[in-house]
């Protein structure tokens, strides 16, 4: 069973708050890694249910869960779906992923007709591709 990190609200200014920024760091970090650690489990549990990590946003939630996809250790086989392309350049791990860029007739000159047509009625596009 996992631990939860404790969290606490503190108000700090001036020289407090330089004194305070490590264990402030370490708390971040360690939140992180208990809700990589939370999404591991309930991958490996084989749960097929959503699971919500609700924390507050610039702690490391992303950054530590996309290793779990990653060639260090034991990965697991993830996909990976980001709002922006961009993301990779922020998270480091998520270098290690194949990006799979959506048919366009930019990306796709030769099947995006098909690939449009097939989608437009529900069909898988796979093999279009291959």
């Amino acid at each position: 069973m996992l631990r939860r990190p404790v969290a606490s609200r503190m108000l700090i200014s001036g020289a407090a708050a330089l004194k305070t920024e490590a264990p402030h760091e370490a708390r971040l970090q360690e939140t992180a890694g208990y809700i990589a650690a939370q999404v591991g489990q309930h991958i490996l549990a084989g749960n097929r249910g959503l699971l919500v990590a609700n924390a507050a946003p610039g702690i490391g939630k992303l950054s530590a869960a996309a290793t779990l996809g990653t060639s260090d250790g034991d990965p697991l086989d993830l996909a990976w779906i980001a709002e922006r392309r961009d993301i990779v350049n922020q998270v480091a791990a998520l270098g290690q992923y194949r990006p799979i860029a959506p048919c366009t007739r930019h990306t796709c000159p030769d099947g995006h007709p098909l690939h449009a047509l097939l989608g437009e009625r529900g069909y898988n596009t796979w093999s279009v591709h291959k």
